[in-house]
């Protein structure tokens, strides 16, 4: 369930990831697209900014750090059926808060998502299950 400890620093993979993705976020901003909307003015960021500085700094980057300490420290497969129910979670709640319609592709969307991560628990279990059925064809052969 556990992996051994990462050589890397959490708190320096934090900073590079903001920094890098800031980096490409205002390199894609500045490619000329067709039909591309204005840039917002400084009025409307400094606005914006009063309930965008706490957003990010109680619940992005403690998420984030979450993620960067706990990832190198778990099972593969345990970390993709976190992220794989992150993102069902991630579906249905922004559908509930957005008053957004929830069909049936958006349930089967959330349906796959759910069975992908857990294929990645239940085969390696069923493996260790039907191995030794294997083994015995294999001696009688």
């Amino acid at each position: 369930m556990r992996r051994s400890e990462s050589s890397y620093d959490t708190v320096d993979v934090l900073f590079c990831w903001f920094f890098w993705g800031t980096v490409i976020a205002v390199l894609l901003g500045l490619l000329p697209v067709l039909d591309r909307p204005d840039p917002p003015t400084t009025e409307q960021i400094v606005k914006v900014l009063p309930w965008l500085i706490p957003v990010v700094l109680f619940v992005i980057i403690p998420g984030f750090y979450a993620i960067t300490w706990g990832v190198p420290l778990l099972n593969p497969g345990t970390v993709g059926v976190l992220f794989m129910t992150e993102i069902s979670v991630g579906a249905i709640s922004a559908a509930l808060l957005t008053n957004e319609p929830f069909g049936v592709r958006e349930i089967l969307g959330v349906i796959l998502i759910t069975v992908a991560g857990l294929t990645e628990v239940v085969v390696p279990m069923f493996g260790t299950l039907f191995s030794s059925h294997r083994s015995r064809v294999d001696r009688n052969s």
